[in-house]
């Protein structure tokens, strides 16, 4: 007995058109309301890793800092439960010195035993917004690389296909940090860049396999010739 399941995705076509045209929209909407809640790797600001003999309880530091005003800070554990980092973003009218002792008073004031800060790093201001032009120049030099190289492999509708899915998976997912308030750093604009060639790859695969049949069955309308393509092509993903 076959096991093979033939889903006739295509059918519901315009109800995810509907979908993903709505998260477009919503996305650059939220882009243009609130924009990205970016890091300090582009904000500028301070990180530090503290070191506990004991773990550490991260929502006591985080009403400690609270008190002193530095509600802003993002504290996680980093390696193990006994070693914090805590990132902070730019502060007036304090220079590095005193902002570092009064971390670690406050930080220390929440837990049984004292800590100690093993390592401080400051990101100017102006390095930030160097990284924010040099982000936003890598994501616009990988579409153009992605634009010539469909445009060279393939016609150009599907070119224009191939870019439309680009935007539209970039755009949503950067959406999602917009709309939800996530934290935009290095580490996000890194899997950006990673989920431009997944998504580049997809396309590639399923373009190969409409280019063979439009050869071998020209009679076939091309809704039928995509639905054959997606149908066989996740079956090869499957089966690897």
């Amino acid at each position: 007995m076959s096991s093979n399941r033939n889903i006739d995705f295509l059918s519901k076509r315009k109800l995810a058109f509907i979908f993903s045209g709505s998260l477009f929209v919503i996305s650059l909407a939220s882009f243009m309301v609130k924009g990205l809640n970016f890091g300090i790797d582009f904000t500028g600001g301070s990180v530090y890793e503290m070191h506990y003999n004991q773990s550490v309880n991260l929502d006591s530091m985080r009403e400690a800092l609270e008190k002193q005003g530095l509600g802003d800070a993002n504290i996680q554990h980093f390696g193990s439960s006994q070693d914090v980092l805590l990132r902070l973003k730019p502060i007036e009218n304090i220079n590095q010195k005193q902002l570092s002792e009064q971390v670690l008073s406050s930080a220390n004031s929440s837990q049984a035993e004292s800590g100690e800060i093993r390592r401080v790093e400051f990101v100017g201001p102006q390095v930030g917004e160097d990284l924010v032009n040099d982000g936003g120049l890598a994501l616009l030099f990988s579409f153009i690389a992605v634009m010539v190289y469909v445009s060279a492999r393939f016609e150009w509708k599907l070119s224009i296909g191939a870019i439309a899915a680009l935007f539209h998976d970039t755009i949503i997912t950067m959406g999602f940090f917009s709309v939800f308030g996530w934290e935009f750093d290095m580490t996000v604009l890194s899997a950006i860049l990673a989920l431009i060639g997944y998504s580049i790859n997809d396309t590639i695969v399923v373009y190969d396999r409409i280019r063979e049949t439009v050869r071998s069955s020209r009679r076939e309308s091309i809704f039928d010739i995509h639905l054959h393509c997606e149908f066989t092509c996740s079956e090869f993903r499957l089966g690897s």
